[in-house]
């Protein structure tokens, strides 16, 4: 196997300048055709994901299609000016979306010939005055799609795809390929309030976080799409929720939108991971993200981020297509569902505090740590833990290595932080793979990346 470390993949970022990515393709993209991309300090492989950054050199063909004059395209959100990029969107689009309605729904803020450039691709530009300042500016993207939505039901369109004026979708015939989706997949019974089922990507469509569907794309009937973004203007209260549980009820953004249309639609809230699995399988559908081609350079460029091949960001991890698909089919009534993964799970705090007899719970990614510190001694070992369970030890006087050496055997990870090295755990970590000893020492030099850790169970 060919290994060769690239120091220079630091700077890889999308999109350069013409001249820069010409001098990047000429000398670099060759290499990379013949060789095995791999980080030697990480040891892993690196996938490169290379897309057009202008619609001149956009040459993939969509098929005729019949029925495009029924769609609307709704992009919403402030025009990207970088690259000109929501400009050579609605060039690309006029490509592989052609005879479709194209509106944006932007601010009246915005440049006025930027919005006659848009004009004069055939576009729908639809300005009005912006919210003023609300949380995760969640108003903004309530009224923009509003009205753009508005807007595609005014020209008679049946169906919308609501998408954001800093996205982009790639690939082609997506129109065909959404309407078949739905014709598949029809809603198993009558909802008041809901003609068929909406389409979503994995992009942010989160397994663990209840009712967390991705707001940045949507397709459906008109009156559905309409629907979902016809509620109310937010009013978020609790800014420093403490545990995950909290941040989930005090319904941010897409869970906002997600529980406020389920209620509107006589679904009943109830908080579990299971009722926000069964809300996915019945009035939702989840497709790849791949499967559209959507980049978002504010963080797609890294493809599949949330992919979880490491044991990283668990809480983050994405619901896929096929997931989806055994919710759908099996009604959401799954024979295991971790509802532990969100009761215990803790919100990021910036610093990793550890002190000599306090424990933590850890997921980490690369910018912040997913941190818990409990006192060891209220707790107990359970043996009905799950075996994909993880334990964080200590070895003062309430946990003996008899009880580290239980956990083992049920091959649980655990984390073991000792004062020192003894003869007796050096013993044990020969003896058992999944056993990872760390001074408190080394535990303040080191990331401990790629580790999933929940609380042992309270005591009675």
């Amino acid at each position: 196997m060919k290994k060769k470390l690239i120091k220079w993949m630091a700077f890889i970022k999308f999109p350069f300048n013409k001249k820069e990515r010409k001098r990047f393709r000429d000398k670099h993209l060759r290499k990379l055709r013949s060789s095995e991309v791999y980080f030697e300090k990480e040891n892993s492989f690196y996938t490169f994901d290379k897309k057009p950054l202008y619609s001149q050199e956009y040459k993939a063909l969509s098929e005729p299609f019949n029925e495009r004059e029924k769609i609307a395209i709704v992009l919403q959100g402030p025009l990207k000016k970088e690259w000109d990029f929501t400009l050579e969107t609605l060039k690309i689009y006029r490509k592989n979306f052609a005879g479709c309605s194209l509106i944006v729904s932007t601010w009246d803020t915005e440049d006025k010939k930027l919005c006659e450039a848009l004009e004069k691709l055939g576009a729908f530009v639809i300005t009005g005055p912006a919210p003023g300042e609300n949380f995760l500016n969640m108003h903004h993207q309530i009224v923009s799609s509003q009205r753009g939505l508005q807007k595609a039901k005014e020209l008679g369109c049946t169906y919308a795809l609501k998408t954001r004026t800093d996205q982009r979708i790639y690939e082609t015939n997506v129109p065909e390929y959404l309407l078949n989706i739905l014709n598949l997949f029809p809603l198993k019974s009558k909802v008041e309030g809901q003609k068929q089922r909406l389409i979503t990507t994995s992009f942010n469509t989160f397994k663990y976080r209840l009712y967390e569907i991705s707001d940045m794309f949507l397709f459906g009937d008109i009156d559905d799409v309409l629907n979902f973004w016809s509620c109310p203007l937010a009013q978020i209260t609790d800014v420093h929720p403490k545990n995950l549980m909290a941040f989930l009820k005090n319904r941010p953004s897409e869970i906002y939108y997600m529980t406020n249309f389920l209620e509107r639609t006589g679904w009943p809230i109830d908080w579990t991971l299971g009722d926000s699995w069964k809300a996915f399988g019945e009035r939702f559908c989840i497709i790849d993200t791949p499967s559209v081609g959507l980049y978002w350079p504010k963080y797609s460029a890294e493809v599949s981020r949330f992919r979880n091949f490491f044991g990283q960001k668990n809480i983050l991890e994405e619901l896929t297509f096929k997931e989806w698909l055994d919710l759908y089919l099996k009604d959401g009534e799954k024979p295991f569902i971790p509802e532990y993964y969100v009761e215990n799970a803790a919100i990021s705090t910036d610093d990793l505090v550890l002190k000599e007899d306090k424990a933590c719970i850890k997921l980490s990614n690369k910018n912040q740590h997913l941190l818990e510190q409990f006192d060891l001694s209220a707790y107990k070992i359970e043996a009905s833990l799950s075996e994909k369970m993880a334990f964080v030890l200590t070895d003062d006087e309430t946990t003996s290595l008899e009880e580290v050496e239980t956990i083992l055997r049920k091959k649980s990870p655990v984390l073991y932080l000792a004062q020192k090295e003894s003869s007796e755990l050096l013993a044990l970590q020969k003896t058992y793979s999944n056993l990872i000893p760390l001074t408190h020492k080394k535990v303040f030099k080191e990331e401990l990346s790629g580790l999933r850790f929940f609380p042992l169970k309270k005591g009675v």
